[in-house]
């Protein structure tokens, strides 16, 4: 089964696709604490924490976030100061446009694709809360799309896509949404349920920058093939004396060459450590 939080990698790699749901894959393990779970990061335990306590003030088992402040998710991340006040923000935006209807609703897709959304507040508006640190944009958010395209599924109509993220800074502030109307969700929808069926019945991959987060990159020998291919190219170049438009060009194909090889290499790395 595929993962929606995965969709950026399966929507634009079949092969990638096929091996996560397969689990045919040797992924990063990152350090842990003593008493929590193995594989777990610090990063992801804090995540976890601010949804679970974001799901707590929506289903009222607190008034407001800063009721909670000293508790633990049972992960042992204890909610602080600084959390509280980001998920009550969080809380007070989704509210801002109505009552919310459900949060961490478990959805399915296609019969393929199956995950669980952050909350919404009616048919067509989606909130997805993102605690960490690297910006997520929400406009061409594949995760996001998944969990629109479900909601689409049962009640038509226009979907709002709407991303909510404290921490970092961005320039178009805290919040983002990505608007779709019926007619570009339907066209989504389709699209969307092919890249799914591709993982089952035509894995091809695709290497490109989406590689830099694959788990699946060490074992992947369609990566490892463009990676080689890249350097023969790289090393069969005879050009000293570039025009402008072609050291544009081959500025944009050495930045591709060293993000997939930069991805191999992540992966090799951590594969040759595990």
């Amino acid at each position: 089964m595929l993962k929606p939080s995965d969709a950026h990698l399966w929507a634009k790699c079949a092969l990638a696709g096929q091996m996560l749901a397969s689990g045919a894959y040797t992924a990063t393990v990152p350090l842990y604490e003593a008493g929590t779970e193995p594989g777990v990061s610090d990063s992801k335990r804090e995540g976890t924490c601010a949804h679970w306590l974001a799901d707590c003030v929506f289903n009222e088992f607190a008034t407001y976030a800063a009721d909670m402040i000293g508790e633990a998710h049972s992960n042992g991340w204890v909610v602080d100061d600084e959390m509280a006040g980001h998920v009550q923000d969080y809380v007070n935006y989704v509210l801002s446009f109505g009552p919310a209807v459900s949060s961490e609703m478990p959805v399915e897709l296609f019969g393929l694709v199956r995950g669980r959304l952050d909350t919404v507040s009616s048919v067509n508006r989606i909130f997805d809360f993102k605690y960490g640190w690297r910006p997520v944009e929400a406009e061409e958010n594949y995760a996001m799309l998944c969990y629109g395209a479900a909601i689409w599924e049962q009640h038509g109509g226009d979907i709002e896509l709407h991303v909510y993220q404290p921490r970092p800074s961005h320039p178009d502030g805290v919040a983002r949404v990505w608007k779709l109307s019926g007619w570009d969700m339907e066209d989504r929808y389709h699209w969307l349920k092919t890249r799914a069926e591709d993982c089952f019945v035509y894995p091809q991959g695709t290497p490109g920058n989406h590689c830099r987060d694959c788990p699946a990159a060490a074992s992947c020998h369609a990566l490892a093939a463009n990676v080689q291919a890249q350097y023969q190219l790289i090393i069969d170049d005879r050009m000293t004396e570039h025009t402008g438009d072609q050291l544009a060009s081959h500025l944009t194909f050495m930045r591709l060459a060293a993000d997939l090889a930069a991805a191999r290499l992540k992966a090799v790395e951590a594969e040759a450590e595990a």
